[in-house]
């Protein structure tokens, strides 16, 4: 927050504010992080010497909210460990998942449960929207509402979780295919049970297969780090722009090191990238982000 938008808060506001901040002069150096009303506090753990230590910077906490007057809602609270090993060690009792921001994050860092949930409740609404919109005769008005209730829940936070196997990806595709079967049943086709293949269905109806939305997603934001519409420090330095003294063959714009593990082939920022990579041609640092976006849209559907 920087210091225009903080003279608009009103006192009250500017004093809660300050008080949340000083938590962190009260625990180690990079141990929590702050979001709203959330704070999530971690530690790498090798021995139980650091579960001692994680231990210590949860009781500086509660000590800390103590005094200021904060309350911890203890229903919400829980410890989950990140790690590849059977059994990591940690002195806490733990859950295998946690979620953040609307996103489930398991152990494994895979996003399965998540996906697993995203799939479930996009059938749920879609549900919703057949029985809502029955007597619509518009396929346009079905797609409109489609796209309030439905799409929203399939795309949030998509450029983290997007999934990579082909059954995930097909079985989130299949609810956009529902759809539009659904959407356009009442035109007047030759054969109903024949209708035309899902890219000309989508098309009809202005669409985009989810999965193109989830690249181009992606693509975005790897664009919007490089010409500063998103301002993320830690991201940006994570992007590896390939700049030689002197070009001797066609290489990616981004240096990608080919990860040893398949938690590294799951790294968000690793795939955003690797995507970038293949349509890297549309990009320039002189043009908008969304500029961007429509180019990508001008490109052909892969098949």
């Amino acid at each position: 927050m920087d210091s225009c938008q903080k003279s608009q808060l009103p006192r009250t506001w500017l004093n809660l504010y300050r008080v949340i901040n000083d938590v962190t002069l009260a625990l180690p150096p990079d141990s929590i992080s702050l979001i709203a009303d959330d704070a999530k506090i971690f530690a790498p753990i090798h021995n139980t010497g650091d579960c001692i230590l994680l231990q210590d910077c949860i009781e500086i906490f509660c000590s800390w909210c103590k005094r200021n007057g904060q309350t911890i809602c203890i229903e919400k609270c829980y410890c989950v460990s990140f790690s590849r090993c059977r059994s990591p060690v940690t002195a806490i009792n733990r859950q295998n998942h946690a979620k953040d921001l609307g996103v489930l994050l398991d152990s494994s860092l895979n996003f399965k449960q998540h996906i697993d949930d995203v799939i479930a409740r996009g059938n749920q609404l879609l549900g919703v929207v057949i029985r809502t919109t029955n007597e619509f005769r518009n396929p346009m008005c079905i797609k409109a509402v489609d796209n309030c209730i439905v799409r929203s829940v399939l795309e949030y936070s998509c450029v983290v979780w997007s999934p990579t196997t082909a059954s995930s990806i097909a079985r989130l595709e299949a609810i956009q295919r529902k759809l539009t079967r659904y959407a356009l049943r009442l035109l007047p086709w030759q054969d109903r049970n024949n209708l035309p293949p899902y890219a000309a269905r989508c098309r009809l109806l202005g669409l985009e297969p989810l999965s193109l939305r989830r690249r181009n997603a992606q693509c975005s934001f790897i664009a919007g780090l490089l010409n500063g519409s998103i301002d993320s420090s830690p991201l940006l330095h994570r992007v590896d722009i390939y700049a030689p003294s002197r070009t001797l063959r066609s290489r990616e714009t981004l240096q990608l090191a080919q990860p040893r593990s398949s938690a590294g082939r799951s790294d968000p920022m690793f795939r955003m990238s690797a995507v970038f990579n293949t349509v890297s041609d549309c990009f320039d640092f002189d043009i908008s982000t969304q500029c961007f976006k429509e180019r990508l849209r001008l490109l052909p559907w892969p098949q």
